[in-house]
């Protein structure tokens, strides 16, 4: 299961600032394979995660599949997931460095 493609190779040196001319985030309609296939463990997660900090909010955000930078334009496929999932994909994921980036990208949607 392939759950996160990026172009890193085309990317900006880490910490370059450079000129963005386009974003397009496309928001897919379909969950994300990750949810799907660890939507048990990530609620388990998440009751360990509610006991820890009660105030925590099982909102919607989107989680990047695709990231691809390159020529000033950056292009996303995202889809959206439980903070669950994502707080269980972000402990069991390592947050390797292209995920950590892609972490950083997701964005909170409000109910």
């Amino acid at each position: 299961m392939v759950l996160f493609e990026s172009n890193r190779a085309h990317w900006p040196a880490e910490g370059t600032i450079f000129p963005i001319s386009e974003i397009d985030v496309r928001v897919a309609a379909e969950p994300h394979p990750f949810h799907l296939a660890e939507r048990e463990q990530a609620r388990e997660n998440w009751r360990w995660e509610i006991a820890a900090k009660p105030d925590l909010f099982d909102g919607r955000m989107l989680l990047q599949r695709t990231i691809q930078i390159e020529g000033g334009r950056i292009a996303a496929r995202a889809h959206i997931v439980p903070y669950s999932t994502f707080l269980w994909w972000r402990k069991t994921r390592g947050l390797a460095r292209d995920e950590e980036k892609c972490a950083r990208f997701s964005a909170r949607i409000a109910r």
